[in-house]
């Protein structure tokens, strides 16, 4: 597989990928928000047995803090809570749901208070949209990994990692493989002052 990039830190070559096998943020991790969706091509959001009559009911409630959800489905899948206004005619774009939360739920996750206030309103339409975004991401395969060949050529299929989701990802990725490599150059650089005092220490006595 031809790597999407790649670049150079300290003689170290990291060749980043599109992780082909990603997570799905709605199934395989643990969300504040529930995500709701109806399609009649595509299985969105979360596993959930809500109906469209009970989703109706559930975003009018006054304890709920609920946001739309539109697809785009042209040459690919993209959501966000608002419309595509590269789709001005609406042609390719739906509204296929809601992502919610309850009060109940965010006292729960969110905060240690114990009483409803609008920062925390805010706080929770926020983290509702970042969960649609990390989800936006994982439609349109925004989603990579990285494996590091060292100065030798020599690269480490198992040592491969993979799972992160878009602009945020990469920074953590370049975080990570500058820590990885650092580590190794530390080891590196204790083995062989070890193994130079053991030379040294041989040829002394030989004397």
């Amino acid at each position: 597989m031809k790597p999407l990039e790649t670049k150079v830190y300290k003689g170290y070559k990291i060749h980043i990928y599109y992780d082909e096998n990603p997570p799905n943020p709605r199934t395989d991790w643990d969300n504040a928000g529930k995500m709701v969706c109806f399609h009649r091509k595509h299985l969105l959001g979360d596993k959930t047995d809500i109906t469209r009559e009970e989703l109706k009911e559930i975003v009018e409630r006054k304890d709920v803090v609920a946001l739309p959800l539109y697809l785009y489905d042209h040459g690919g899948l993209a959501m966000r809570t608002g419309k595509f206004y590269e789709d001005s005619g609406g042609w390719d774009t739906s509204m296929v749901g809601y992502i919610f939360i309850d009060y109940s739920t965010m006292l729960d996750k969110l905060t240690v208070q114990k009483e409803i206030t609008p920062e925390l309103v805010t706080r929770a339409r926020d983290m509702l949209e970042n969960e649609v975004e990390t989800y936006n991401q994982y439609l349109q395969g925004e989603v990579y990994g990285f494996i590091i060949e060292d100065p030798y050529g020599k690269k480490d299929e198992a040592e491969a990692k993979y799972g992160f989701f878009g602009s945020d990802g990469e920074k953590e990725m370049q975080s990570l493989w500058e820590d990885l490599i650092d580590r190794t150059i530390d080891l590196e650089t204790i083995f062989c002052a070890e193994v130079h005092e053991l030379e040294v220490g041989v040829c002394e006595i030989e004397v």
